[in-house]
Formats: C-alpha cells, sequence, structure tokens
C-alpha cells in the first residue's frame, strides 16, 4: 500500500515539489536496514531526500524533493504494520 501511495504521489507532484513524511519508526526497525531500505525506494520511485530528522525515539521526518528521473519501482517493497499496544 505505502508503494501505491507513493507512486501515486510521484505522479501527480510537480518537478522539484517537496514531499514531507512523518512516519512510525517501528514499522521499519524490525526489518534488517528498514530505514535505508525504505530511503532506497523513496530514490527508485523518483525522490531525492534533502533532509532526515529523529526527533524522538518514535517517529522520524523525512523532506525530499521530486525528481525528473524515470521511476524504478520494485514492486515487491512493502512497510510493515503499526503496532499499538492497548492500555
Amino acid at each position: 500500500m505505502l508503494l501505491f501511495i507513493l507512486i501515486i504521489i510521484i505522479r501527480i507532484l510537480k518537478p522539484n515539489g517537496i514531499l514531507k513524511i512523518a512516519e512510525v519508526r517501528s514499522r521499519f526497525e524490525g526489518e534488517k536496514n528498514g530505514m535505508e531500505t525504505f530511503m532506497k525506494v523513496l530514490k527508485q520511485v523518483g525522490f531525492q531526500l534533502k533532509e532526515k530528522i529523529i526527533p524522538n525515539k518514535m517517529f522520524f521526518i523525512i523532506e525530499c524533493s521530486k525528481t525528473m528521473k524515470e521511476a524504478d519501482v520494485d514492486k515487491a517493497y512493502s512497510a510493515k504494520a503499526c503496532v499499538y499496544k492497548k492500555r
């Protein structure tokens, strides 16, 4: 689902347009090189990383801009589902 959303965003975003993503870190930490793999997928889809902020242990924030290169997408990528704690 995440990959599908990125493909839609790259299609409608203007050249040099900015995409900001705030995401839960737990979706990527269980995987081997999870956050790095996500960055590679962003690059494959057609984004260039401008800034990566890790404000706390729960979230990370990414700012990227759309490049003019053609998208080369690995269709097998997906992130883990969010895990919520019952209280």
